[in-house]
């Protein structure tokens, strides 16, 4: 235990947090030692401070006594807003990678644990992100029923829509495919805007991710890494595609960018608890010795699914039945292989113990 370790177990801040802990975010830089902010936790304000190892840390405070998974809807987007509040707030002085939301640990000594067991990991994200900040760009039609009004008038549409008056009889389903035609033609209209905005931002932008949306008057939505400074040279490029696009297109369009914030799109540490118990359930599960290693985990995956994978050994248990098998077999051996790679084992621990494991989320539809 360091003299940093015993300074905070003997300050107000460490007696908090003598059991469970809140994270928020993972940061980088000096140590600070006084309280980030507060927050209320059961009705109480509670102190939101930097639990750190050397010039890394966790930003943490006391967890509440109710389960995240129990919570209403509406008490969730509250939390939510909290933690963005924090971090947010935060990012302005530190690098900060963004912890999951609903992250709870077991106590201080397992935070300490994990920030010297992957403080090389932690570093290296830590500066794959410097000096980068998230900013969302969301573009919007000024005039949505102008815009239908004139994809309607095109070609097909226009015929289509004669030739079922000509008719004289329509039906639902025809004005079903009138609205799916227009429909298209819209999205069509919104791909090329999109495409002219990417091409002009692409080399403005470190990464960028496209947000699927549903809502029609919403042209783009864009989460982009941004390098600090490249915001104001963003704007103005905005600035002049806003007049391009009104002159290519006839019509006005209604650019919002808010930031900075921090990374959270395109990278989020997501820390999952494995016990040794479940360990232990995997490894018998899959019939392994003690300290089974990784090429014994893979052959075991191997052999158990060659007897139930229903494609490949049907039986005369119902499908239904080999299939939740398989996925059971699955799961342990993505259990075991998760745990000793994270940790660099060659083989399982005699007597594996309660760990954490992380993992980064970014978005799989990310573009740099």
């Amino acid at each position: 235990m360091n003299c940093h370790e015993i300074s905070f177990r003997e300050s107000r801040e460490g007696q908090i947090l003598q059991n469970q802990a809140y994270l928020y975010g993972l940061i980088g830089g000096n140590e600070h030692n006084k309280p980030f902010t507060s927050v209320e936790i059961d009705g109480k304000k509670e102190s939101v401070i930097g639990f750190w190892h050397g010039n890394i840390g966790f930003v943490i405070s006391r967890a509440p006594t109710y389960s995240f998974s129990e919570l209403p809807r509406e008490e969730l987007v509250d939390w939510f807003i909290k933690h963005l509040n924090v971090i947010e707030m935060i990012h302005q002085t530190y690098p900060l990678v963004p912890v999951k939301l609903g992250t709870v640990i077991d106590d201080v000594k397992t935070i300490q644990q994990l920030l010297v067991q992957n403080e090389g990991q932690f570093s290296q994200l830590l500066d794959s992100l410097a000096g980068k900040n998230e900013w969302n760009l969301t573009v919007h039609w000024c005039d949505l029923p102008q815009i239908l009004a004139s994809v309607s008038e095109e070609e097909a549409i226009k015929t289509h829509k004669e030739r079922i008056v000509a008719a004289g009889q329509i039906s639902q389903q025809e004005l079903i495919k009138v609205g799916e035609m227009i429909s298209a033609a819209l999205n069509r209209q919104k791909k090329k805007i999109q495409s002219k905005i990417l091409d002009e931002l692409a080399p403005l932008i470190a990464e960028y991710y496209i947000n699927e949306v549903t809502d029609d008057e919403i042209v783009l939505s864009l989460a982009m890494l941004v390098n600090l400074g490249q915001e104001e040279e963003i704007k103005i490029k905005l600035a002049a595609l806003d007049i391009g696009l009104f002159q290519e297109y006839g019509t006005e369009l209604d650019f919002q960018m808010v930031g900075p914030m921090p990374p959270k799109s395109f990278a989020t540490i997501e820390l999952n608890k494995i016990t040794g118990e479940q360990l232990e359930t995997a490894r018998k599960f899959l019939e392994l010795p003690i300290c089974a290693n990784l090429t014994q985990i893979k052959d075991a995956k191997r052999t158990l699914l060659r007897i139930s994978h229903p494609d490949i050994n049907p039986s005369g248990e119902s499908e239904r039945l080999q299939n939740e098998q398989v996925q059971k077999i699955i799961a342990a051996t993505g259990l075991l292989e998760e745990y000793c790679r994270h940790f660099s084992y060659c083989s399982l621990p005699e007597k594996p113990e309660d760990s954490y494991v992380f993992r980064i989320i970014t978005s799989d539809k990310s573009h740099s």
